[in-house]
């Protein structure tokens, strides 16, 4: 099956070396273990991003910024469906770590591992007082790469967030933390974070639930689209 591009959001591809020496980058230079690049939708980034992959040679975060198109709201308390998709060849860290997130400076979304390494992925309230999420049974990450997926029905409630590895639906516990009633389209910034030694390929945002047949699509299209 063929992907609509015209539905992705946003889309990292970007082989880059980051560490502490300061490696240049198309984006920007990279002088401590943030990189800040300019985060805008798709289809205003053009071929700037195209490229193989994004390497993190340590602890790392790449900020994209804030843009009203990376919340999924209708501004009126109503929530809208999205997709996270990202590979990654991440080992076992035992300790909390975020993958992806809107979250720094006002919580969204975040997809994160616990210091069990089971995967978590959160929606919340600006305040944090209020989310649910979903979360795997155990530890996914062996350090081979796979394809891990992200996605949410919109309808706020914990029963619409599912978690998938190369296709398979992971999706175990779920939960929720006070009274959820809607994401706000707030200043968060949106990250990708990683670890040491680790790569991040090909870190995508839909603006729409993906399907079954979609996620196996992007899963056989492989990592270095």
């Amino acid at each position: 099956e063929e992907i609509d591009t015209n539905n992705i959001i946003f889309r990292y591809t970007r082989t880059v070396s980051v560490g502490s020496s300061g490696t240049e980058t198309a984006e920007g230079s990279a002088t401590s273990d943030t990189e800040n690049c300019t985060g805008f939708p798709l289809d205003t980034l053009g071929d700037s991003f195209a490229g193989s992959g994004l390497w993190m040679d340590e602890a790392q975060v790449i900020n994209f910024g804030d843009h009203t198109d990376f919340s999924f709201t209708d501004g009126a308390g109503n929530d809208k469906p999205f997709s996270v998709v990202l590979w990654t060849d991440l080992n076992s860290v035992s300790r909390t770590q975020t993958l992806f997130q809107k979250w720094t400076g006002g919580f969204e979304y975040q997809c994160s591992l616990d210091p069990e390494n089971k995967i978590y992925w959160h929606i919340s309230d600006p305040a944090f007082a209020n989310r649910f999420y979903v979360a795997s049974a155990a530890s996914v990450l062996d350090g081979n790469l796979h394809c891990l997926v992200c996605t949410y029905d919109g309808n706020e409630a914990k029963e619409g967030a599912f978690l998938y590895l190369d296709t398979v639906d992971i999706s175990d516990a779920r939960n929720s933390v006070g009274t959820y009633v809607g994401m706000t389209n707030g200043a968060a910034i949106l990250e990708i974070q990683s670890f040491s030694g680790a790569h991040v390929y090909n870190a995508q945002l839909y603006n729409r639930e993906l399907s079954a047949s979609e996620i196996k699509a992007l899963y056989d299209q492989g990592a270095y689209v």
